[in-house]
């Protein structure tokens, strides 16, 4: 299968991300990718999906046991990026 993700993000100053606006949705790259140990196993895009930050998507799981969600999001004009990880159990 498939691991749907949603995440919130936005810059540090607590500014709203949204289409068009001061942080223009355009201008992020989000990613989220599933690693086992140090190895990323997969990853994809997440797009746009509603204001304020958030975005969303699935990533294919295709493997078992411990592996690590991490999502990555950048700032593709200004280079402000940040990541946010978790567990996650695939059984």
């Amino acid at each position: 299968g498939k691991i749907r993700v949603t995440a919130k993000v936005e810059p540090m100053c607590g500014c709203p991300i949204t289409a068009g606006g001061m942080w223009d949705a355009a201008d992020y790259r989000v990613t989220a990718s599933l690693w086992k140990g140090h190895r990323r196993q997969s990853q994809t895009d997440l797009v746009f999906a509603r204001a304020p930050g958030g975005y969303e998507g699935e990533v294919p799981d295709g493997q078992s046991g411990n592996l690590t969600l991490v999502v990555f999001a950048q700032n593709q004009k200004t280079g402000n990026s940040g990541m946010a990880q978790m567990p996650v159990p695939i059984r």
